[in-house]
């Protein structure tokens, strides 16, 4: 359950911290793309919602703005200590030589990873049904699952709110909260932008803004 104590954990962990200038996180990206292509296991790639800053034309690989959000995607695949390798143009490349559409392929492995393993927690309301889900997942993709459709729908419907606060973390919600209910999704969406390590937003979006793949 997502109570106080893991409120404060959460704020404990987006704790500002030193970044590195976005030239040298790119230089170390790049650092990272040296391996052959064909060593990359596309059965790993996915869609990464990233900062919309990091949309710029030195980016080392495919990168666009997600619709019309104040948020960029990318792709990259993931090893099992959950570092990821951005997806060069090398890699996009040798993976349409093979006449495989990576991008169908990378959303198709992000729905099922998502279906698996939705959410990291909730919060209940008084009526025993949860009205806010932590996307906090260990695999560091929770923001991701946001472009899956649909994905919440059967515990809300169409009526419900998301947000990304921290680039690690996403936020949603059912409409409409009043009371405690609100102030807890509200604090927990604005602390973790205000205390984030990688703030990425503190607005609230509807769902199918994030569609768009």
């Amino acid at each position: 359950m997502l109570g106080e104590k893991l409120l404060n954990w959460l704020f404990d962990k987006f704790r500002k911290k030193p970044l590195s200038p976005e030239s040298l996180q790119l230089e170390t990206l790049r650092d990272g793309l040296k391996r052959p292509p064909a060593d990359h296991d596309i059965a790993k790639l996915y869609p990464q919602i990233i900062p919309l800053s990091l949309l710029r034309p030195d980016w080392p690989g495919p990168i666009e703005q997600l619709g019309d959000l104040p948020f960029s995607v990318s792709w990259a695949v993931a090893d099992p200590q959950n570092y990821f390798r951005y997806a060069s143009w090398d890699m996009t490349r040798h993976w349409e030589s093979m006449d495989i559409n990576w991008r169908d392929v990378a959303m198709e492995n992000l729905t099922k990873l998502s279906r698996d393993y939705p959410y990291a927690g909730t919060k209940e309301g008084a009526d025993g049904q949860p009205y806010l889900l932590s996307l906090l997942n260990h695999d560091s993709m929770g923001p991701s699952r946001l472009l899956v459709p649909n994905l919440f729908e059967e515990l809300f419907g169409d009526d419900y709110t998301v947000a990304i606060p921290e680039r690690t973390c996403g936020v949603v919600h059912r409409n409409d909260l009043q009371g405690e209910e609100a102030f807890v999704a509200n604090t927990l969406i604005d602390e973790c932008f205000k205390v984030g390590t990688e703030p990425m937003s503190d607005e609230r979006f509807n769902p199918k803004r994030f569609w768009v793949l």
